[in-house]
């Protein structure tokens, strides 16, 4: 997940005079009040997934199952399961089913023993 700090319109009630909150201040507010605080607009691109209980972030804002595995695991497509908020998806819709931030992602892969 990638963050955007974008300024904002300064805070005219609240001044950094005597708070240590005051780091640099904007253009605008240096020519308006030498001691006004700048706000500032925290922007998240990306997405964050919880894929087998782990919790992971990703550049993508859109994301399909098939995408998600290729980013994963890009060497190993057989014998693979996902399943998405506890319904297994199946591998004919992985390209068309797209994941959200909120869903819970469990991805199995076969192995053999005995």
């Amino acid at each position: 997940m990638q963050a955007e700090i974008l300024p904002s319109e300064p805070d005219l009630v609240n001044t950094s005079v005597g708070k240590s909150k005051m780091t640099s201040m904007c253009a605008s507010a240096r020519i308006l009040q030498p001691f006004l605080m700048c706000n500032y607009t925290l922007n998240l691109k990306g997405m964050e997934l919880k894929i087998n209980q782990q919790v992971k972030q990703f550049n993508a804002e859109s994301l399909s199952v098939q995408s998600l595995l290729d980013l994963e695991i890009p060497n190993k497509q057989n014998g693979i399961a996902v399943a998405i908020n506890n319904t297994v998806i199946p591998k004919s819709n992985w390209n068309q089913q797209f994941l959200k931030e909120t869903d819970e992602i469990l991805i199995i892969s076969a192995t053999q023993g005995g």
